[in-house]
């Protein structure tokens, strides 16, 4: 299963291995306790929540994707 710490662990091990996306992507992830595939998106747990503010601040702070 891709969900909790051993799905952490496979994306993880994606990202750092993909050489090709180096400096091109910015990988972050955690574990949401008491989630699965379908109440991750649950906006009333949050973490949806967090990945737009997250990109809001992106964009505020000037971040420049060209």
């Amino acid at each position: 299963m891709l969900i909790g710490d051993g799905g952490k662990v496979y994306f993880d091990s994606v990202f750092k291995d993909a050489e090709a996306a180096e400096g091109l992507i910015e990988y972050a992830s955690e574990t949401v306790p008491k989630t699965n595939h379908e109440t991750i998106v649950d906006a009333i747990k949050g973490p949806l929540i967090k990945v737009f503010e997250d990109v809001k601040r992106g964009w505020e702070d000037g971040l420049d994707y060209d």
